[in-house]
């Protein structure tokens, strides 16, 4: 018994933060403040009209009472005690012949059990990973009270409370005869007061399905500095100047599995070519002489990236848990919403040339292109919208481009998403 303990506590604990963004789990824990049949029956009543309420405009949600945890406990530890075909061995326990018990551990039946036994541990996962929690407290003596309060675990700006419920009854038919009416405001709040964010609704159910971002960089950008200089009895025009070309592309194709638990794939690449010229006729050189010198410095690198960041890889699981890849939908009072894609790439590669050239009175330089290598990762960081849909929708789907100019280097960023989400409709 201590054996089936110790792995349940180690698969809730060891599981728990990876499936805590894809599961819209709910924990009900009925209690009485004592012990008479009509509080017992006030909570049940409490408990199944909650559930339906729920069930009934978020049928994806994931809903377990703690009469049903207990029950499912008791049936996982007799399951253990038993063993494979755990009917079948006890009713022919008294055999003599131990042969004849064995026939009922064979190597097929083990590998069912173990299988079975995993199903249900997952069961005890989600369980524990509950992002609400609604408690319902009942009495009928000497007052009827009924209190419920719903809480989301995974809030960070605010109270994790948003929906409280205690009132006092006449009697106990009264108090019957209101659940309803408590289930149904239950069951709107999760949706206008549920949210981390009060200015926006609850995503309840995780919508899932396909996200992919294009995005492609321009860049074309020179400058010019002219100057005069004098030297050898005459005046001589100088010039600087530098160019700056950049051409980049990556693809991101996302798979949004919960809430904002996103995996996926990405490829990219970009190639930077920097060139600074100076033309002067009065360059100084060590002699002190002074005369026309010409001056080039090139810059070219090429790198390409490929996959998303595993940082976070968990052995455990063999998946990444990287929370850097996030897809979050943000979700107005006013029917719209807007898209946030935050993401980064694996480590690559950007390989480095760079090449100096000097022709002059003196001073001269010809250095032969050297090339380096450095780590290259590609970040993004957008936010797309607004479209039109509501947290109630069965399905997300829409397109748009984004053109983001910088007026400062003349820089000029494409971005293009296209997405189909789909919320889930059972269980």
């Amino acid at each position: 018994m201590k054996t089936l303990v110790l792995i349940f506590l180690l698969f809730v604990a060891g599981h728990g933060e990876a499936l805590a963004y894809q599961n819209d789990v709910l924990n009900i824990h009925e209690t009485t403040g004592e012990n008479s049949p009509e509080a017992k029956l006030l909570m049940r009543d409490a408990a199944v009209a909650i559930e339906d309420a729920l069930l009934k405009d978020f049928p994806c949600l994931k809903i377990f009472t703690k009469s049903q945890t207990q029950k499912a406990l008791d049936a996982l530890k007799q399951k253990e005690f038993m063993g494979p075909s755990g009917g079948e061995w006890i009713a022919g326990a008294n055999a003599s012949d131990a042969d004849s018990q064995e026939r009922y551990t064979t190597a097929e039946e083990e590998e069912r059990f173990q299988a079975s036994l995993r199903k249900k541990m997952d069961e005890f996962n989600k369980m524990g990973d509950a992002k609400y929690i609604v408690t319902i407290m009942t009495t009928a003596k000497p007052v009827v009270i009924v209190r419920v309060n719903a809480v989301n675990k995974f809030w960070t700006k605010r109270s994790g409370l948003f929906y409280q419920e205690n009132k006092v009854y006449p009697t106990t038919g009264a108090a019957i005869a209101d659940i309803k009416r408590i289930a149904d405001e239950l069951a709107k709040a999760f949706v206008e007061e549920g949210s981390n964010d009060k200015g926006l609704n609850n995503e309840v159910c995780p919508f899932k399905g396909n996200v992919e971002v294009r995005a492609k960089t321009k860049r074309n950008e020179q400058r010019e500095e002219t100057f005069t200089d004098y030297c050898n009895g005459q005046d001589h025009q100088g010039r600087k100047t530098e160019t700056v070309t950049v051409d980049g592309k990556h693809v991101w194709k996302f798979q949004r599995n919960g809430n904002p638990d996103t995996d996926g794939t990405m490829e990219g690449n970009i190639t930077e070519k920097i060139v600074r010229e100076e033309i002067t006729g009065c360059h100084e050189c060590a002699s002190g002489r002074k005369g026309e010198w010409s001056f080039r410095d090139e810059t070219e690198s090429a790198g390409s990236v490929s996959g998303l960041d595993t940082s976070t890889w968990s052995m455990k699981t063999g998946t990444s848990d990287n929370k850097d890849a996030t897809i979050r939908l943000h979700f107005s009072k006013n029917g719209t919403y807007k898209v946030s894609v935050r993401a980064v790439s694996r480590e690559g590669t950007e390989y480095v040339t760079k090449t100096t050239t000097a022709v002059g009175a003196c001073d001269n330089l010809d250095k032969k292109p050297k090339t380096g290598k450095q780590p290259l990762t590609i970040p993004l960081e957008r936010q797309f919208g607004p479209f039109t849909g509501t947290v109630r929708d069965k399905r997300l789907k829409d397109k748009q481009v984004l053109v983001i100019s910088n007026k400062e280097n003349e820089e000029v960023t494409e971005f293009e998403i296209e997405f189909d989400l789909k919320r889930p409709d059972s269980k």
